[in-house]
């Protein structure tokens, strides 16, 4: 049976690429809860969901945009900070929040010009690998 997902997921790699995506960010910096799966699981797939749906739609932009323009990785840590622009800056806010909460006491340090430098380099870094 593994071997049949294997097979299956190789041959559709837009559909591999989806369902890694949400793993690398936030299950591998513990910023979703892995323990949900077991805990509640119908929470966990619903995280996953969101999480699917909000670096789903960049990692697919990002592969497009290398495939169509002939790019190298160089671009696509370009377009991956781009990303991070967009998702922390316009959609979540933190880039600008100091008292947001996955902010916590980086949004005192580094704070100019209704900015969190540290935590804008750290995340933009972080969102291009």
């Amino acid at each position: 049976m593994l071997s049949k997902l294997v097979r299956f997921l190789k041959s559709h790699p837009i559909l591999f690429l989806l369902l890694l995506t949400p793993g690398i960010p936030e299950y591998l910096s513990a910023s979703s809860q892995i323990t949900l799966l077991v805990l509640n699981p119908i929470l966990f797939f619903l995280f996953l969901g969101a999480n699917i749906g909000l670096y789903g739609s960049g990692v697919i932009l990002i592969r497009e945009a290398m495939i169509r323009w002939k790019k190298g990785w160089a671009t696509v840590f370009l377009l991956g900070v781009a990303y991070g622009i967009v998702e922390e800056g316009l959609a979540l806010w933190t880039l600008f929040n100091p008292l947001a909460q996955a902010v916590g006491v980086l949004g005192f340090y580094g704070h100019w010009l209704g900015v969190n430098w540290v935590w804008t380099v750290g995340l933009l870094i972080f969102h291009s690998v």
